[in-house]
């Protein structure tokens, strides 16, 4: 007999998509691969247009989206949630000098203890931990240049975090 597992609600985060914009979509297997899968979407900022983002709300029930630096104002730019028993701290992260600066990102981390910081405007996937906290930038879905590297980059660049609901 087999035993189901249960993990929890499944996070994925992403970002710098430019729909419409720099990129013509989302990769067709990605898309499939991952609806009615995912329960909720971070979503780091810089969407290329509105409609990116009602197709996203179509697909994944929960989006928590802070603003990039070309997005409309009205979509706050640092965002606190917490999703079992993580919290985090999610920022488009043109703000921060240097971008993708760990200790910078940790000073906001502290204003609401928060135990991973997620950022996007690198275009780079990066994961990394600093005295028990843990910092994701989730590089582009699409692939699209940006940040410091002009360099269309062709692989999907996305992280999903499984969290335990407790």
């Amino acid at each position: 007999m087999t035993q189901e597992l249960n993990y929890g609600d499944l996070v994925l985060v992403c970002g710098d998509i430019y729909l419409g914009t720099r990129s013509n979509g989302i990769p067709n297997k990605l898309k499939n691969l991952l609806q009615n899968k995912v329960q909720h979407l971070i979503f780091t900022g810089n969407s290329g247009d509105k409609d990116s983002i009602e197709w996203l709300k179509s697909i994944y029930p929960t989006i928590h989206q802070v603003r990039g630096q070309y997005d409309d104002d009205d979509i706050p730019e640092n965002k606190f949630i917490t999703i079992g028993t993580w919290k985090f701290f999610i920022t488009h992260g043109h703000q921060i000098v240097p971008w993708g600066d760990e200790e910078t990102l940790s000073i906001y981390m502290k204003e609401q203890d928060a135990d991973i910081a997620i950022y996007g405007n690198l275009h780079e996937q990066k994961v990394s931990k600093l005295d028990k906290k843990y910092f994701l930038s989730p590089g582009s879905i699409t692939g699209v240049y940006g940040g410091m590297n002009q360099n269309i980059r062709k692989p999907i660049r996305c992280i999903s975090i499984q969290v335990n609901q407790q």
